[in-house]
């Protein structure tokens, strides 16, 4: 058995929502949450798979956002551009703090 911070939290939260998601494991709706975070875990992975010693530029690094947009799970466009709009606001700062250190990763997951 594999526990994580957010099976358990489930359980303590809702142990019937717990054993559909986890031990039955019903599929679940998609969430903004979820799509926000895949969108920007998408991003950040071709932002750092790059084999070349120099970080992508911020105009590049948000086109990768677009590229690898998840639209699912946003309840209409508006939702989904306030999110896109907050993505990117992550990413102009990612870039800011992390671009002068970039080195290529050893291994990425």
């Amino acid at each position: 058995m594999r526990l994580s911070y957010s099976s358990i939290s489930t359980y303590e939260t809702c142990p019937a929502k717990y054993r559909f998601q986890y031990e039955e494991r019903l599929p679940t709706s998609p969430s903004p949450a979820l799509a926000f975070g895949d969108s920007l875990h998408r991003a950040l992975h071709r932002f750092h798979a790059r084999p070349v010693p120099v970080a992508p530029s911020l105009p590049e690094l948000l086109e990768m956002l677009e590229d690898v947009w998840v639209s699912e799970g946003y309840a209409d466009p508006a939702e989904e551009q306030t999110y896109r709009e907050h993505a990117r606001q992550v990413l102009a700062q990612y870039h800011r703090e992390n671009t002068h250190a970039y080195r290529i990763p050893a291994a990425l997951e």
